[in-house]
């Protein structure tokens, strides 16, 4: 969404309306019914302007084409899962 004010007669202010979604994925690898499911979800209930997919696991070639249809922008972070290492030190 964009909304204009009108200032003096020099001057008008823009504001962008930007609504983006936040994703977390857990450890199972991603398939295409789960990216369907989110999406659903999603567009029955608000518009977004983007989506941000954080993922732990794989994401299965569908899925990929499944998120490349959306209409809005995706960005996908990958995280690895945490590493236990009983000896380590944290010097500070």
């Amino acid at each position: 969404m964009c909304y204009w004010f009108k200032g003096s007669a020099s001057s008008s202010v823009v504001i962008l309306l930007v609504q983006v979604k936040i994703v977390f994925f857990g450890t199972s690898m991603v398939k295409v019914n789960a990216i369907r499911s989110v999406v659903a979800d999603i567009l029955s209930q608000e518009t977004i302007t983007g989506l941000i997919l954080v993922l732990q696991n794989h994401v299965t070639n569908q899925a990929l084409k499944a998120i490349e249809l959306f209409s809005f922008k995706v960005e996908i972070f990958q995280v690895g899962t945490p590493i236990y290492l009983p000896n380590l030190i944290f010097l500070g």
